[in-house]
């Protein structure tokens, strides 16, 4: 497979912190099966949580997908807007001192 072919990959990190804003736990994602997926593209995406990864709506519009999600028993689910186009992050940033 060459790099050009090569599947997007997609890792979500989600940080748990504290009322002091201490961070006691980071746990990483793999988002591939919806960043992936071309029918989700240029839509909003509802999950159950940010745990439970399951799609339980998607919408053009952010009122559509939260009211498909709550008439599935799920008001406050977690949304994700998925681009039209899928680009690749080139680089990356360091903090110099």
């Amino acid at each position: 497979m060459s790099n050009s072919t090569k599947p997007f990959c997609l890792i979500y990190l989600v940080y748990n912190i504290n009322l002091y804003g201490k961070i006691y736990s980071m746990k990483a994602i793999d988002m591939r099966h919806i960043y992936g997926n071309k029918k989700y593209r240029g839509r909003w995406v509802a999950m159950k949580s940010h745990q439970d990864l399951e799609i339980v709506a998607y919408d053009h519009t952010l009122k559509g997908v939260l009211g498909k999600s709550a008439k599935k028993g799920i008001p406050h689910p977690a949304v994700l807007e998925i681009p039209d186009k899928i680009l690749p992050i080139i680089g990356g940033y360091r903090i110099v001192e």
